[in-house]
């Protein structure tokens, strides 16, 4: 993921919506500091499940 930005206010509610490998569950671990941030690099013209493996 690379420009994420995420402002959320004290009793505002979010949704993270996705598809499968898009990364939500990526991005709460590394907002919570569960998640090692690490560069990466996504390729959109490989098949969504080789983009979820980074093969």
């Amino acid at each position: 993921m690379r420009g994420v930005d995420l402002v959320v206010e004290a009793g505002e509610r979010v949704a993270l919506t996705g598809t499968n490998g898009s990364g939500k569950t990526t991005l709460v671990r590394a907002v919570l500091g569960l998640h090692a941030v690490r560069a990466g690099v996504v390729e959109p013209q490989q098949p969504p499940h080789r983009r979820a493996r980074g093969q």
